[in-house]
């Protein structure tokens, strides 16, 4: 079999790594192929690295707005895991293909093809359901080969069903197509407790035109439910309910929400956590809220936002702090020069050339098709 044991699980949004700069992330994925690919031409080579490797390397293409690169290694990808297919044995690392073709997803919505990538989506949620089999590359997947794969890799299947819902959720709110956001999320409520607990929020923020009450009161009753950095996820998403109910208890309850998580601005925080913290400033902004603990709250969020690496958290902050009048400008101003310097050193093509020329080599070193 060419499924190994031991490989990692299907990781979750709150698992995952969080993005770095673009330079320390092709210098970091330059560092990893230099000391594996040696690795790479030998019996024991590792698939699972390799297709993370490649993964990365689009992405990183992808947040530079190098599309057409992105785009050319995730067909790439697809082609290499066609390529161990046996149609002898039917073994094949099936699950190397699904990243890939998630972000090929992503890339047909960037590109303003919205039918197209909910169709991708929607095919392999299909598949993941056992309705329907699905082409993949030269390789017609059965239906039948969900179950299989799900004894091979135990959450296979929910990864499948969280993974399509949120990001057509996400394609369709971004597009403004809240008809059909309305119909999708009404289809939800038994899948809802599956779901991860950012992607729950994330869903319940999307019942904005499908029942704000329903929605604030599934957000309520969580708050009571979680614990820790999930109680705060929902406390959060319930404050931005009752802002768009219009609520004149909204000011209350976000005070309430700052002094029960002041303490929390201390230490080591993950950029998943400073985004939270930073829609909670956010809150009390759009609120009018003004007081000595809002100032204090700011500061120190601030500094956590200065000392984070996350590019997408300090675009974030930079666009929060830019508003406000309460905190130190030439901080402001230190947090909106380190955003310049990242966005400005990824126009670089050299580090984007330099990473494609890996992933070339990479493909070369499993002696693997990729067409020039």
């Amino acid at each position: 079999m060419i499924f190994a044991e031991g490989e990692k699980r299907f990781l979750t949004p709150c698992d995952r790594p969080t993005f770095l700069p673009f330079i320390d992330e092709a210098q970091k994925l330059s560092e990893f192929y230099d000391c594996k690919a040696s690795l790479f031409d030998r019996s024991d080579r590792s698939l699972e690295e390799i297709f993370w490797f490649l993964n990365r390397v689009a992405l990183v293409c992808h947040r530079a707005s190098e599309t057409r690169l992105a785009r050319r290694l995730c067909c790439q990808e697809l082609k290499l895991s066609s390529s161990l297919y046996s149609a002898t044995t039917r073994d094949w690392p099936l699950k190397l293909s699904l990243q890939p073709w998630i972000n090929l997803a992503r890339l047909d919505f960037s590109a303003g093809h919205l039918d197209t990538a909910v169709f991708r989506l929607r095919k392999l949620q299909w598949w993941s359901e056992g309705i329907c089999s699905f082409k993949l590359g030269r390789i017609e997947v059965p239906s039948e080969w969900i179950d299989r794969m799900e004894q091979i890799e135990p959450g296979l299947r929910a990864f499948l069903e969280n993974a399509t819902t949120v990001e057509m959720l996400w394609f369709l709110a971004k597009s403004n197509r809240w008809d059909r956001v309305v119909s999708l999320v009404e289809l939800l409520p038994e899948k809802l407790s599956k779901l991860s607990v950012a992607q729950e929020a994330y869903v319940l923020g999307l019942t904005e035109t499908a029942g704000i009450q329903r929605g604030l009161n599934r957000a309520i009753k969580k708050v009571n439910e979680e614990t820790g950095w999930g109680r705060l996820v929902f406390a959060v998403r319930t404050a931005q309910l009752l802002q768009k109910k219009a609520d004149p208890s909204t000011g209350i309850y976000v005070l309430g929400l700052i002094e029960a998580v002041f303490e929390t601005l201390h230490g080591s925080l993950s950029a998943e956590q400073v985004k939270i913290l930073l829609q909670v400033a956010r809150l009390a902004l759009e609120t009018k809220l003004s007081s000595e603990l809002i100032e204090r709250f700011n500061v120190e969020l601030l500094n956590l936002c200065l000392n984070t690496k996350d590019v997408l958290v300090v675009a974030e902050a930079r666009e929060f702090f830019l508003r406000c009048t309460d905190v130190d400008k030439s901080a402001v101003n230190k947090l909106c020069e380190g955003w310049r310097a990242n966005t400005e050193a990824v126009g670089s093509n050299i580090v984007l050339e330099q990473l494609l020329h890996r992933a070339r080599e990479c493909v070369n070193l499993v002696k693997l098709p990729l067409d020039s």
